[in-house]
């Protein structure tokens, strides 16, 4: 199988814990904040933080509530808990249909999936998991990408363009007590904690993912950054600088989650004026578009996936 035009997306779908015996929906963001309750913010004057692509101002206090955690009153990230009350079978929305794309109806099927797990024992949860994806309007077809990658789904479209599902990673953890949820969220908060004490600028995105940009790169790469983001380029030759920049993966199913940062940026005065002070601090030159590499250095992640699928191709 040799289609270039083939992306890798990644779902949730098996589970590290034992299989609960019925299903449950999650709780709402106020039923966590009266079970588990709010406390009092710490106060950080390092780093930078960008939510959705904008520059939220320092100081940044830092809190948890509920089971999320808040920079200056916004969520950056939040713990899945279940209710006891019975997770119901979430129906197919009207919108989807016979164009619509992986993105589309990837909230559906994160929903669905997790409905299947619950109900179904393991040995048929794939079976129903195919059956779901060929019920889709949109899907044509759906194999396995060899008999080694037999966890790797290729979901043809009807349109011609594939996409791999990789079906490797955990779906949120069910705790045992209370105290395991609070210590979970505080680990995930002392993270946010001691980045921004380093001076790290964290890039926040959707669905509790973020990437962090350390202090040395901060003060060397962050000014260009900004200046690119801010400017009037085409959106294609900013992926572009930014690749060269090693801030953005080269595929575009990856770059999706970027997409905020790169055409909804916004970062007031207060950034140039702090990242000015934190460069002449320790005297450093920061990389200009000049200085960047001609051609986009390969993640490492990045280039262990294509040596997967090379591999793959080749076992057919």
């Amino acid at each position: 199988m040799k289609n270039k035009n083939i992306c890798l997306i990644v779902i949730f779908i098996t589970f590290l814990t034992p299989f609960p015996s019925f299903a449950r929906r999650e709780m709402t963001y106020d039923e966590k904040k009266t079970e588990f309750g709010t406390e009092t913010p710490s106060v950080i004057s390092n780093g930078f933080v960008f939510f959705m692509g904008r520059y939220i101002e320092a100081p940044y206090a830092i809190k948890r509530e509920g089971l999320a955690i808040l920079i200056n009153d916004v969520k950056v990230y939040e713990l899945y808990a279940p209710t006891t009350d019975p997770l119901v079978d979430p129906p197919m929305p009207d919108t989807i249909n016979e164009n619509s794309t992986f993105e589309e109806i990837r909230k559906y099927l994160q929903k669905k999936i997790r409905y299947i797990i619950e109900n179904y024992p393991g040995v048929i949860v794939t079976q129903k998991r195919i059956e779901l994806l060929l019920s889709l309007p949109c899907v044509e077809s759906v194999t396995t990408l060899s008999p080694k990658y037999s966890n790797t789904l290729v979901i043809t479209y009807k349109n011609g363009k594939q996409v791999r599902v990789y079906n490797g990673l955990p779906w949120p953890k069910d705790y045992e007590t209370r105290e395991d949820y609070l210590k979970s969220v505080e680990v995930e908060k002392k993270y946010y904690e001691k980045y921004l004490k380093e001076n790290t600028a964290l890039f926040i995105y959707a669905k509790n993912i973020y990437s962090p940009m350390a202090s040395r790169s901060v003060k060397k790469k962050l000014r260009l950054m900004v200046e690119t983001l801010r400017s009037s380029k085409p959106l294609g030759q900013k992926k572009l600088i930014l690749q060269k920049m090693s801030r953005l993966p080269t595929s575009e199913a990856s770059i999706q989650q970027y997409y905020p940062l790169l055409t909804n940026f916004y970062a007031s005065s207060q950034l140039d004026e702090r990242l000015s002070a934190l460069i002449e601090q320790d005297k450093i030159t920061p990389v200009t578009e000049q200085d960047l590499p001609e051609e986009i250095p390969v993640l490492k992640h990045e280039r262990i996936m294509e040596e997967k699928v090379r591999e793959a191709q080749q076992s057919y």
